[in-house]
């Protein structure tokens, strides 16, 4: 607990956009990451956020007992925890200084994401998200194929 009642506020400011960020607030709970980790540090902010975000997440569970469906997050689960052990692996294997390049890059690209989806949502549109990934498709199968390693000799 930060003895500093200035950094103590920040830090409550952090909890409470955790409680905020369940209420369909897209992108706070990267502000909550920030405040932490210019409270705790980078790497501590990771490990005190992420617990607290998931908790959160259960806890809403029941509000949404009628309306939820647990068949989209049985589909994310083994994504997430091959992500969470990633995570947890890379995190030993860095600095703070690094971290917190890391987390301002995803705060900036989560913002340039946002701005993009106000203004071009056809960009964000299922439809489009396939056609995008047939051409990064060919695009990649056309790099390869034109490889001099590629071609049978």
């Amino acid at each position: 607990m930060p003895d500093d009642p200035a950094m103590f506020m920040i830090a409550l400011v952090a909890a409470v956009c955790i409680g905020v960020a369940k209420a369909d607030f897209t992108g706070i709970s990267m502000v909550c990451v920030m405040l932490l980790a210019e409270v705790y540090g980078a790497k501590a902010s990771v490990g005190l956020a992420l617990p607290r975000l998931i908790a959160a997440d259960l806890m809403t569970y029941p509000a949404f007992l009628k309306n939820g469906s647990w068949q989209p997050v049985w589909k994310l689960l083994p994504a997430t925890l091959v992500g969470l052990g990633l995570g947890w692996w890379l995190l030993g294997r860095i600095d703070d200084t690094t971290v917190r390049r890391i987390i301002g890059g995803c705060v900036l690209l989560m913002v340039l994401i946002q701005a993009l989806r106000k203004r071009k949502p056809v960009f964000f549109h299922k439809s489009s998200m396939q056609t995008l990934r047939v051409l990064l498709m060919v695009k990649h199968a056309m790099k390869f194929s034109s490889h001099p390693l590629s071609s049978a000799a």
